[in-house]
């Protein structure tokens, strides 16, 4: 316009002095406007930057450092520290969220995000992300006129948890009598959901159904199928004894344990009957008896557990 007031101003030149004076009077009254306008700083429609403004760099609080976070914690929160700014101008902040750290492939961009007077600012992202990668942010404060410096860009991880459940007893069934001292405890799989690795299942089996005396704990990997199962050795005969089962696996924020399975009790059978072998004591060593009906007399072969009557059968052969 004062470009268009100066050609004016030489056509008027031209023309009359009285002419003149007029195209003076309106150029100084528009130059005034201008003047004005530009002293404005609170103007929407000022040019920027202004001489002499800073405004600092807000400051990531969290998520950072490629912080952990499950997709049930979605929508995440992030937190940055306020910045600050020498110039009257009130100023919002621009929060980008991206895959890659030069933020070429921006996946959220929120503006216009009003400051407050605590120190720090708490926005949560309108919508979920992604699972199972890498995401980077930064903040600036902006004023319309100046814009501030980027944040130093923070890092977060979201990724598919881990859940698992908890599996289930499936023999010796409760209440029980194993046929052996060596029971195989058997188990029905938990139900796990996400990118479980190195399952692995611990059964624990102990004297009380509180589990504070433990008999045997026993680790196996799960196995293929529909169950895991395990066998404690040596377990003492005619004793009760209580099992449980938990499931344990590596995920993606280390190793996750399920709960455990309810508790299924046996109890052991009575011990085998074992007879040892008898020694014969008389007559022996070719010996000639002065009867044809001789006694034949021999030492008891030791008898463990629960035997009954023992009865010995006496063989005689003419051979030799």
């Amino acid at each position: 316009m004062t470009a268009m007031l100066g050609t004016t101003l030489a056509r008027a030149h031209l023309r009359a002095p009285h002419a003149l004076a007029g195209c003076l009077a309106m150029s100084i009254t528009v130059a005034g406007c201008d003047a004005e306008r530009s002293s404005n700083p609170l103007s929407p429609s000022i040019a920027g930057p202004l001489a002499g403004v800073t405004i600092t760099a807000p400051a990531a609080v969290g998520p950072t450092n490629s912080l952990l976070i499950a997709t049930t914690e979605q929508p995440l929160t992030l937190i940055f520290a306020s910045a600050d700014s020498n110039s009257v101008r009130p100023f919002t902040y621009e929060v980008q969220v991206a895959t890659d750290a030069a933020f070429t492939q921006i996946v959220v961009e929120i503006t216009g995000v009003e400051p407050n007077e605590f120190g720090q600012v708490i926005i949560q992202l309108p919508s979920s992300l992604d699972p199972d990668r890498t995401y980077y942010w930064r903040v600036r404060a902006l004023d319309g006129a100046n814009t501030g410096e980027y944040s130093a860009t923070a890092s977060f991880e979201v990724f598919t948890p881990v859940v698992i459940g908890a599996p289930t007893p499936s023999s010796p069934a409760s209440g029980a009598t194993t046929a052996t001292n060596t029971p195989s405890l058997v188990a029905q799989h938990a139900e796990i959901t996400g990118p479980a690795e190195s399952i692995r299942y611990r059964f624990e089996l102990a004297n009380d159904p509180g589990f504070t005396n433990l008999a045997a704990v026993l680790t196996v990997t799960q196995a293929q199928g529909a169950s895991t199962s395990t066998s404690p050795s040596g377990l003492p005969y005619e004793e009760e004894f209580h099992w449980r089962v938990r499931v344990s696996a590596q995920a993606r924020n280390g190793e996750i344990t399920g709960p455990w399975s309810t508790t299924a009790s046996f109890s052991t059978p009575h011990p085998p009957v074992v007879i040892g072998t008898p020694t014969p004591t008389s007559p022996i060593n070719n010996t000639t008896t002065t009867t044809v009906r001789p006694t034949l007399t021999v030492t008891n072969g030791t008898v463990t557990g629960d035997a009954g009557t023992v009865t010995y059968r006496f063989e005689v052969d003419e051979g030799t």
